[in-house]
């Protein structure tokens, strides 16, 4: 099965032998747009950190070297990135990657209810309101936002699913992705959450390399 057919099929796809940041950003440039990331590079390396070592605002901020909880990347943006690429470059490679379907992971909650909760995303001056689903140009094409550690309830409505939302994010709904040393996984991120699984005994550094693509 091709990579995109796997993405369009599945959410996701996963790429062995990617032995180094010039073939990942080569595959990259084959399934889209490579776009910068907020520190304004167009790779991010990725590593477990302590909170105090980690930048503001971020999941590592929040929760050091402990797992993080389901969530889509760039949910502080207007516009999430279409596609998630990551690379293990190196180090241990014990650690997983949870992923799940968005819809998965919000069965049983109503979309009326998706629809009426109103979130704060934080993001300095250019904060903005949402809601978890929300639409492209395509009024058909469903896509869904979610990061609770940017996004803060509004009105009644988001108050009262936080708990619950807080409860399936920490889960371990989905499957594990395990990684081996150039292996690549590609995330629909409209699709698609993922989430890091928690802190193996005895573990050593690991360095993910990051890249988005509109």
């Amino acid at each position: 099965m091709s990579i995109r057919r796997s993405i369009l099929e599945d959410g996701y796809a996963l790429v062995d032998g990617i032995n180094d940041t010039d073939a990942h950003m080569k595959l990259a440039g084959c399934l889209g747009k490579i776009q910068k990331n907020a520190l304004g590079t167009f790779i991010h390396m990725l590593a477990v950190k302590d909170e105090f070592d980690a930048r503001s605002r971020s999941l590592s901020a929040v929760y050091g070297r402990g797992a993080f909880p389901y969530h889509t990347d760039t949910a502080s943006w207007v516009h999430p990135v279409r596609l998630m690429m990551l690379r293990l470059a190196s180090g241990d490679v014990r650690r997983s990657t949870r992923i799940v379907k968005s819809q998965d992971l919000l069965e049983g909650i109503s979309e009326s209810a998706l629809r009426g909760a109103c979130w704060l995303v934080k993001n300095g001056s250019h904060s903005f309101y949402t809601t978890i689903p929300w639409f492209g140009r395509n009024a058909d094409e469903m896509r869904y936002r979610l990061d609770l550690a940017c996004m803060r309830p509004i009105n009644p409505s988001a108050r009262s699913l936080e708990p619950e939302l807080k409860r399936r994010c920490s889960s371990e709904v989905g499957f594990p992705i395990a990684w081996q040393h150039g292996r690549v996984l590609v995330l629909d991120n409209w699709l698609m959450m993922h989430a890091r699984s928690g802190a193996v005994l005895e573990e050593g550094e690991r360095f993910l390399e990051r890249i988005y693509l509109s």
